[in-house]
């Protein structure tokens, strides 16, 4: 869904500015800005293009070790049917890249980047869909900052609104302690 302009407010309904191509006299020849793609889509193009051109990923995959060649090849081992009393299979995959798309505790990134643990950065994030419809949100998205908090809102699809709140933090006690399965586990 294409987002056409944005607009700032303060804390007090005040704009404090905004940009966009509908707020242009003239339209330029090419658009120019960033690209939204919903996480969805692109993840469904990727795949899609991946398969087409041969690819296969197998889903629920444990990495187990990661090593890199002199000819700069990557050989990732992962497990598969850990947990599921069907016992452990080893497979090895072999090739010039390696994504890692495992998620916020990664363990690709601690296999190769070692020593990058995450790092509290003191701002939460909670994000949301809504299909509640107004004036402000259509076409275009809008932020309210105060200077501590921001909410942020654009068009996602057709019917549905995304909308994102960021705000500090001040706690930052984790562990780093995991269950049986491999979960984090959280001090509260």
């Amino acid at each position: 869904c294409v987002s056409e302009e944005h607009w700032t407010f303060d804390g007090e309904g005040f704009v404090v500015g905004y940009f966009g191509r509908a707020l242009k006299e003239e339209t330029p020849p090419r658009r120019a800005g960033s690209l939204r793609v919903q996480r969805q889509e692109l993840r469904r193009l990727l795949l899609d293009r991946y398969e087409s051109l041969g690819g296969q990923v197998v889903w629920d995959a444990a990495l187990e070790s990661l090593d890199e060649d002199d000819d700069k090849k990557v050989r990732a081992t992962f497990s598969l049917g850990k947990g599921k009393g069907d016992g452990v299979c080893l497979v090895v995959a072999e090739g010039d890249v390696l994504v890692g798309a495992d998620g916020l505790r990664s363990k690709v990134r601690a296999a190769c980047c070692q020593g990058s643990d995450l790092r509290e950065v003191g701002v939460g994030v909670v994000v949301g869909l809504s299909a509640f419809r107004h004036g402000l949100v259509e076409r275009r998205g809008f932020y309210v900052v105060d200077g501590r908090t921001r909410l942020f809102t654009m068009p996602f699809d057709a019917k549905r609104t995304m909308w994102q709140l960021s705000f500090p933090t001040t706690t930052t006690t984790t562990t780093k302690e995991e269950d049986d399965e491999g979960n984090l586990l959280l001090d509260k």
